[in-house]
């Protein structure tokens, strides 16, 4: 007997859907995995109309080369966020936000997330091109305001 599990939500014709692709990069896997697990926590409640699709990287190349594939003409997505850390081995969060900003054209939201609250590393990030900066770990209802604001 085959065993179908059925999103509650879809029983209301009233609900639109909307569908985001979210990147998350950074290379400690528990922090990918924090950031994560609180964007599925968002996108499981029933009240919420969202389908996220998250796409993960492990360092600055991995979003350079990510956000270049989605801009070829053959591409199934655009990412409409990136969440990047900055401390990263090979190329750093800055280095890559300035890099999918100039070199890529980017326009969406890149919030960049750290464990350091020194403001010359927010520089760095501002002015590479961050959204904004968010101290680690990031909280659910935080993730929630981001979300529901795009």
């Amino acid at each position: 007997m085959a065993s179908f599990n059925i999103d509650s939500r879809s029983a209301d014709p009233s609900l639109h859907f909307r569908t985001l692709h979210v990147m998350v990069v950074d290379d400690t896997p528990m922090h990918r995995k924090m950031i994560i697990r609180a964007l599925k926590a968002i996108e499981g409640t029933k009240r919420s109309n969202l389908i996220i699709h998250i796409h993960e990287g492990t360092d600055g190349s991995d979003a350079i080369e990510m956000v270049a594939q989605s801009n070829s003409p053959t591409a199934k997505h655009k990412y409409d966020v990136i969440f990047i850390d900055y401390d990263m081995v090979n190329i750093n969060g800055a280095v890559a936000i300035k890099s999918v900003r100039e070199k890529h054209g980017y326009l969406g939201r890149i919030f960049a997330v750290t464990a350091n609250e020194s403001e010359a590393e927010h520089m760095k990030l501002k002015e590479a091109g961050a959204t904004s900066i968010f101290i680690k770990p990031l909280r659910i209802e935080q993730l929630k305001l981001l979300i529901d604001d795009l």
